[in-house]
């Protein structure tokens, strides 16, 4: 099987709830606007914090502004996420991360995530299991968002394998376009929640699952 890099959020962590109840009560605390469902899938799904907050808020925002509201809204996210009875990975994901482990296919993680919420999965979630905390790509304000490449092209690279050979899973439109853009070999789409219906309508992805429930079939 070829390498696999993998989107985090929506993908491996099915959190879109948290994050969606977390964005519009945070918006709505700032500016008093609803934010709809068009607007999660042109502006926030797959888009960095700040890029976010300077959207919503204020354009103006200087990077040091826009991540001090970006913490304030991922703060209200981790407190949602806390509410649940368990936090786990996907259905049928640790399956397939022991898959990939054992049989040493390298494997990685390309996030839009902060360092907050990197931190607070690998505590919560064991990433550490499967994964080198190290190597995992998050937003660090060092690079472009999606859809640009280069969050695919560094998880791969830091990994030490060719980006035309990865496999990835993603959730988000602006994701599969930047893993489009990056050359990846295959995309799947995970279209965990009724929103994810423009999956099968991408040409770009390849197959469509709704969780990792068979992941014997994406090895074999």
């Amino acid at each position: 099987m070829q390498p696999v890099l993998f989107d985090f959020n929506g993908t491996m962590f099915l959190d879109t709830e948290e994050n969606i109840r977390a964005w519009r009560e945070y918006i709505y605390q700032q500016t008093g606007y609803t934010v709809t469902a068009a607007d999660f899938k042109q502006y926030i799904n797959g888009v960095p914090d700040v890029d976010i907050i300077r959207h919503f808020i204020n354009k103006d925002f200087t990077n040091a502004e826009a991540q001090f509201y970006a913490d304030g809204k991922e703060a209200l996210y981790r407190q949602f996420c806390l509410q649940r009875k368990s936090l786990q990975l996907a259905p049928g994901l640790e399956g397939f991360l022991n898959y990939l482990q054992a049989e040493g296919i390298p494997h990685n993680i390309a996030t839009g995530a902060d360092k907050g919420n990197l931190d607070f999965y690998l505590e919560h979630l064991q990433l550490g299991r499967w994964f080198d905390p190290d190597q995992i790509v998050f937003s660090d304000g060092s690079f472009p968002g999606k859809p640009h490449p280069d969050i695919y092209l560094l998880a791969a690279a830091r990994i030490g394998v060719p980006i035309e050979q990865c496999l990835v899973f993603e959730d988000a439109w602006l994701g599969v376009k930047a893993a489009a853009a990056a050359g990846v070999a295959r995309i799947i789409g995970l279209a965990a929640i009724p929103g994810s219906a423009f999956l099968y309508q991408m040409p770009e992805v390849d197959l469509v699952i709704s969780d990792f429930t068979h992941w014997r079939d994406l090895a074999g």
